[in-house]
């Protein structure tokens, strides 16, 4: 049986894009092609990810946010913006929760929901410039 992994695209300088069409591109043993993407790239600066989920995926499995929420505590992983297109409610509701999660955890990393990949890859961009033009923040404030 030969397993299908997401596809990985750059749109956009600092932006990676993911194309997930099954629930399973989702689970965090699929994972490893795009956190070494994300960590080889992330010496150049911030950089925005973006999930464009097919319609049949409905639900995230309660692993994949456990497995974000870890990786995001890794310093050589730089997101700065998650962005998730979907057309099912409930992936919104869980991407949203994701987000507040990591800001409440102090997390630099904005996460947001779209219908349309274009508006995805555009936002994600944005953020990405707008991270590498704020300045650097001591730990004492």
């Amino acid at each position: 049986m030969v397993v299908e992994l997401p596809k990985i695209e750059a749109p956009a300088p600092g932006v990676f894009l993911v194309r997930c069409d099954w629930p399973s591109h989702l689970e965090p043993e699929m994972q490893g092609e795009i956190l070494a993407s994300v960590r080889a790239a992330a010496g150049a600066g911030p950089l925005g990810l973006v999930f464009v989920l097919n319609d049949r995926i409905c639900e995230i499995a309660p692993t994949v946010r456990g497995f974000w929420r870890r990786v995001m505590t890794d310093p050589s992983v730089r997101l700065a913006a998650l962005g998730v297109v979907t057309s099912s409610w409930a992936v919104e509701v869980e991407a949203q929760g994701f987000g507040v999660t990591n800001r409440m955890a102090g997390a630099p990393l904005l996460v947001s929901t779209f219908a349309r990949e274009r508006e995805a890859v555009a936002w994600a961009a944005r953020e990405v410039v707008a991270h590498e033009a704020a300045p650097l923040r001591s730990a004492a404030g």
